[in-house]
């Protein structure tokens, strides 16, 4: 993703209120942006067992979920949870 496509989504979700801007310039997930990543929790997992009977055997994928299928809705960038984030 270029930056100048990255900036103008951190833009929607700032003004969304979905993520927060700290001090230091990192983003962290508020409060209404963990409650969507619950939401949208069983989405994620009903689409990953959609896509694996449309393709049984996909080719590598990489993803940014933990082997052990859990995932962390505080997570920011490059995918590790922010510092002083519940979850």
């Amino acid at each position: 993703m270029s930056s100048s496509v990255m900036r103008q989504r951190l833009i929607e979700l700032l003004d969304a209120h979905v993520v927060h801007q700290l001090p230091d310039s990192r983003y962290e997930l508020t409060p209404l942006g963990q409650d969507a990543c619950l939401a949208l929790g069983p989405l994620v997992q009903w689409s990953e067992r959609w896509a694996a009977m449309l393709d049984p055997q996909p080719a590598h994928r990489t993803s940014e979920r933990p082997a052990d299928g859990t995932s962390h809705p505080d997570a920011v960038g490059d995918g590790t949870p922010e510092r002083g984030s519940a979850g």
